[in-house]
């Protein structure tokens, strides 16, 4: 899919994508023109960049749950 798409945007934890074989190279290396996007909770580095997540606990370290 990624060698006909324009857009591709992930949402794993660092380096799934990569061992799925749909990270950045893989996909820009099966079409130069995509645009690959990543929308991570935690980030790509730090400490919690390898915690699974979802919205709830995205929202929840900030206080807003609390309002």
């Amino acid at each position: 899919l990624a060698a006909r798409a324009d857009l591709l945007v992930e949402g794993f934890r660092p380096g799934v994508a990569e061992r799925l074989g749909v990270g950045p190279e893989q996909a820009l290396a099966a079409n130069p023109r995509l645009v690959y996007g990543r929308v991570t909770g935690w980030g790509q580095e730090g400490p919690l960049a390898h915690r699974a997540g979802h919205d709830l606990t995205y929202l929840a370290p900030t206080g807003a749950l609390a309002l």
